[in-house]
C-alpha cells in the first residue's frame, strides 16, 4: 500500500526481488487508474518482454482488478473491446500503426514489466521513447542495472529519470518484505540503486516547448536553478571563460541575453575570442535542443571537432561520450 500511494500518478519505477508481489503492487495501481473518476476512459497498457509472460500476467492482473483484461501478440488478432491490454512490445508497435484505439491519446497509464530493457536496444526502449508527457509511465523491475559501482548506478537512475520523466523509484526496506512472507535477500546494488537522487527537474516539458521563446524559457529554468546538470556545466565554464576575457578587453559585454543566438559566437569571434566563441556555439546546440542529451551529444562533438579539450570537463556528467 506504501509504495502504490508513492507512486500514484507520477512516473516511477517500482524496484523490488523476484517473487516479491510487483505484479501486485502493478495491478493495484492499475485497478485505482481505472477507477478513478478522472482518467476519462483512458485505457490501460501492461507490456511483458515475451510472448510466455501474456498470459501469466493477464491472469494475475484480471484476478485482481476485477477489470476486463485482453490479451495480445504476434499471430492474436487485436482484441475489440477492453480495459487493459497485456501484450508484448512488437506487437504493440505494428498494431498502434492502424488502430485508433491504441493511439497515445487513448491511452493514460503504460505500465513496463521488466523495464530494464527500456537501457539496451531493446522494442521497449523504442515505445518508451514515444510516450507523451500525458500518460504515466510506470516500471517494474527485480534489477535496474548490472553496475558494481555507486557512481556507474547513478548514471542508470539519471539516463533513466530524464528519458521517462522519473519521478520516483519505490522499493521496500528487507523487514518490510519479511514482514509481508518474502524471505529473500534485497541485493546491496539494488538498496543503492532505490536511494539514487533523482533531478529535482529534467528538461522542460514538451507542453513547454514553444520555438519562439526557447531563449526566455532556458534562462529562466537556468535562474530558477531547473536546468540540467550539463547545462549548468556548460554556463559555469562560459562565465569562467567570460570572467578572463573581461579581463583582457575592458568593452566586453556577454551576449548570452541577445536572443539572436548567432550573435554569440559572432561577438566572441570579432573579439578574436576564439576558445569562447566555441563554447558559445556548443551552449547554443544544447539550448536549442531543449537540453536533451541527444543536444550534449552534438556539443561535445562540436568541441572535439574544434580541438577543444574541455570536453573531458564532461566525465562527470556522460562518460560514455568521451
Amino acid at each position: 500500500k506504501r509504495i502504490v500511494n508513492q507512486i500514484g500518478r507520477q512516473n516511477g519505477i517500482i524496484l523490488l526481488p523476484t517473487g516479491s508481489g510487483k505484479t501486485l503492487i502493478g495491478s493495484e495501481l492499475l485497478k485505482r487508474f481505472l477507477n478513478s473518476q478522472s482518467n476519462h476512459n483512458l485505457l490501460a497498457i501492461f507490456f511483458v518482454p515475451s510472448r510466455v509472460l501474456v498470459s501469466q500476467q493477464a491472469q494475475a492482473i484480471q484476478k485482481w482488478t476485477q477489470h476486463n483484461v485482453a490479451e495480445y501478440m504476434g499471430g492474436l488478432s487485436l482484441p475489440k473491446v477492453f480495459e487493459i491490454l497485456v501484450s508484448t512490445p512488437r506487437a504493440f508497435i505494428s498494431a498502434q500503426a492502424r488502430a485508433t484505439q491504441l493511439q497515445w491519446s487513448s491511452i493514460g497509464l503504460v505500465m513496463f514489466d521488466e523495464i530494464h530493457h527500456v537501457l539496451k536496444d531493446h522494442p521497449y526502449r523504442k515505445l518508451a521513447l514515444n510516450i507523451p508527457d500525458q500518460v504515466q509511465i510506470v516500471g517494474l523491475t527485480a534489477s535496474l542495472s548490472y553496475a558494481v559501482t555507486q557512481k556507474k548506478l547513478n548514471k542508470t537512475v539519471e539516463r533513466l529519470s530524464f528519458e521517462l520523466r522519473l519521478k520516483v523509484i519505490s522499493t521496500a526496506t528487507q523487514q518490510e518484505l519479511q514482514a509481508d512472507g518474502y524471505h529473500g535477500v534485497v541485493s546491496k546494488a539494488d538498496n543503492r540503486a532505490a536511494q539514487c537522487q533523482l533531478p529535482n527537474e529534467g528538461t522542460a516539458p514538451i507542453s513547454e516547448r514553444k520555438p519562439h521563446l526557447m531563449h526566455d524559457i532556458f534562462w529562466r529554468r537556468f535562474v530558477k536553478n531547473q536546468s540540467t546538470a550539463h547545462a549548468k556545466l556548460m554556463i559555469s565554464i562560459i562565465h569562467s571563460l567570460e570572467r578572463d576575457a573581461k579581463l583582457k578587453i575592458v568593452s566586453f559585454k556577454s551576449p548570452l541575453q541577445s536572443k539572436k543566438l548567432s550573435a554569440w559566437g559572432r561577438y566572441a569571434n570579432n573579439l578574436k575570442l576564439f576558445h569562447l566563441g566555441h563554447w558559445y556555439e556548443a551552449l547554443k546546440i544544447v539550448l536549442i535542443k531543449w537540453e536533451e542529451l541527444d543536444g550534449l551529444e552534438l556539443a561535445v562533438r562540436y568541441l572535439r571537432m574544434m580541438n577543444m579539450h574541455l570536453y573531458t570537463s564532461y566525465a562527470s556528467i556522460s562518460p560514455e561520450m568521451n
